[in-house]
C-alpha cells in the first residue's frame, strides 16, 4: 500500500514540505523521488486512537478514478494545509499547475488532446506558461493525507498523471484533471 506523502518541487525555492497521514501497523518505507538515498524502513505498531482529531484542512480534495473534486473548504491564496482522500481502487496523486488566468477545463483537455495527438477543440496551453505550484505523492485507494502547499492567486489546475493499468493512459489523459479559481 501507497500512504502518500509531500513533495517538493524542484526550482520553486522550496526546501521543505509538510504532511500528515495515518498509517496503519506494519512494515513501511520512506523513499524519495530521487534515489540518492536508499529507502529507510520502519515498523508502525498500535492502532490509532478512535478520538484522534483530523489536521484542520483548508480545503478537501477527493480523487477516484478519473476525478478531482474540491468537496469542503476553500483553496486561497497563500499556505493551505490540503486533505487529499482517495476514493478509488486506483493509486493517484495530485499535481497542482499554476495555468494562466482564465484557463478552462476545455483548454486542458484540448492541451492533453493535443499532446496525444489528436485534434483540439479549443485553444491549447503552450507548457511554458505552467509552473508546478504543489504536488502530493502517490497514494493507494481508500488512504487519506493532508500537503501543506503554497498557492498563488489566479487559475490552477489539477491533474494526475499515474498510468492507468489496463489501458497504460495516463489519467490526466482520462479526464482526471479539474481547473480552481484561487482568490
Amino acid at each position: 500500500m501507497i500512504a502518500g506523502g509531500p513533495s517538493i518541487v524542484a526550482g520553486k525555492g522550496t526546501t521543505s514540505a509538510t504532511g500528515v497521514i495515518d498509517l496503519t501497523p506494519g512494515e513501511w518505507l520512506v523513499a524519495g523521488s530521487v534515489l540518492r538515498q536508499p529507502p529507510v524502513p520502519f515498523t508502525v505498531t498500535g492502532e490509532l486512537p478512535d478520538d484522534l482529531p483530523e489536521p484542520e484542512s483548508t480545503a478537501t480534495l477527493t480523487i477516484g478514478e478519473m476525478t478531482i473534486e474540491q468537496t469542503a473548504g476553500e483553496l486561497v491564496a497563500g499556505e493551505n494545509l490540503i486533505k487529499i482522500e482517495n476514493v478509488g481502487v486506483q493509486p493517484h496523486f495530485v499535481e497542482l499547475q499554476k495555468v494562466p488566468d482564465g484557463t478552462t477545463k476545455a483548454n486542458i483537455e484540448a492541451t492533453l488532446q493535443a499532446e496525444m495527438g489528436g485534434t483540439p477543440e479549443a485553444e491549447v496551453l503552450d507548457f511554458a506558461d505552467l509552473s508546478v505550484a504543489g504536488l502530493s505523492a502517490d497514494q493507494s485507494g481508500g488512504t487519506t493525507q493532508w500537503v501543506t502547499v503554497t498557492l498563488e492567486a489566479g487559475t490552477h489546475a489539477a491533474m494526475c498523471f499515474i498510468a492507468d493499468p489496463e489501458s497504460g493512459m495516463p489519467h490526466a489523459m482520462m479526464g482526471m484533471y479539474e481547473v480552481f479559481e484561487i482568490e
